[in-house]
């Protein structure tokens, strides 16, 4: 089968638009960071809540990201020496991150639009989530995030969403061999490309969801804070060497953890959203990215970056309502096969826009 490349774009073309600060245009009208570009995603005559959309890295040197240091990560964490590569991000000293606009669900998928979704595809269960009742007080049961998914079945719910919203042409994934779980009905295995010049729902790089999380201004002072929006109380570092941070007030107004959630998830979209008007970057359920894993981040210039080519793991970025305040970290690198599924593991979608 004939592979697509997906990762291939000019570095000098982007450099050029960097240099000149050229504004991109998603659906026809200039942006800029945060904006709204969409109210909500609807299908039929269905706009569904809480799938709204922004504008990310949209103009001039925003897009680029150059380290000289290790500022990104060294301020909160200390490394530990037998797994580093779990805590400093993809934004490394020494390389140069240049991204292209993109939009950026400004919430995690929820239940209800994965069910609308997949609910006439028969080989689907467009009900997986474990956390399906005992919804908290006032919060609504369908908006709380879709989990229990694997990478692959995120991948077919894009495709799904975009042949839905938009055309089968516009769909990002090729995918093929599908073989489902007979009784739950989850995609276990399938071989999957990615064509990036196609302008359909997908998830989201490592590094667009970690420049996201970040805030999306890598000169800005915010985007050396643990937790995007906001940094740890007094400064204390999530690792320090000896002890890991299992507790944080300053996290609990961005996202739901260990210790506030009460061992559930929650209605997407409660806590405090970050500079970009994106929701639950921190805590919630943890997001499936495109990327294969690797331990070691690649230095020097890198266009667009989509992982490695080879790997069996697949990322994921957040943390989640089950997990200790030093895992929410935005520097935080997680990986699991593309077959599994848990009830803290969910994802939100992206889509390229026009430049």
């Amino acid at each position: 089968m004939k592979k697509i490349k997906v990762c291939v774009i000019v570095l000098s073309a982007l450099m050029a638009c960097a240099v000149m600060s050229c504004k991109p245009e998603v659906d026809g009208t200039t942006v800029n960071p945060g904006d709204v570009v969409s109210k909500g995603i609807k299908i039929g005559e269905t706009t569904f809540a809480k799938t709204s959309e922004v504008a990310i890295v949209p103009a001039g040197k925003t897009g680029v990201v150059d380290m000289k240091d290790d500022s990104s990560w060294n301020t909160y964490v200390n490394p530990p020496e037998d797994e580093p590569y779990w805590w400093k991000g993809v934004f490394i000293k020494d390389r140069k991150v240049i991204l292209s606009p993109f939009v950026m669900s400004q919430y995690e998928v929820t239940q209800e639009l994965y069910e609308a979704v997949l609910k006439t595809d028969a080989e689907c269960k467009a009900t997986p989530s474990v956390h399906s009742g005992n919804s908290a007080e006032g919060e609504t049961q369908g908006l709380r995030p879709v989990e229990q998914v694997t990478w692959y079945d995120a991948v077919y719910f894009c495709n799904a969403l975009t042949k839905l919203t938009m055309t089968e042409e516009d769909c990002v994934y090729t995918i093929t061999n599908i073989t489902r779980d007979s009784t739950n009905k989850y995609i276990t295995s399938a071989t999957v490309t990615q064509d990036l010049t196609k302008k359909g729902y997908r998830l989201p790089t490592e590094a667009e969801w970690e420049y996201a999380a970040r805030g999306g201004n890598p000169q800005a002072e915010a985007w050396k804070n643990a937790f995007g929006k906001v940094n740890t109380k007094d400064g204390k570092m999530i690792y320090d060497g000896k002890v890991y941070l299992e507790n944080d007030d300053n996290l609990a107004t961005v996202g739901w953890y260990r210790g506030n959630s009460g061992s559930k998830t929650h209605e997407v979209g409660l806590k405090d959203g970050n500079s970009l008007n994106l929701y639950d970057m921190a805590g919630n359920v943890w997001e499936w990215c495109w990327d294969r894993y690797a331990d070691d981040v690649a230095t020097g210039d890198a266009a667009d970056p989509c992982g490695v080519a080879d790997g069996s793991r697949r990322v994921y970025r957040g943390g989640s309502y089950c997990n200790n305040a030093c895992l929410c970290a935005c520097s935080s690198r997680r990986s699991n096969y593309p077959n599994s599924r848990d009830d803290y593991l969910g994802f939100r979608v992206v889509r390229s826009s026009s430049k």
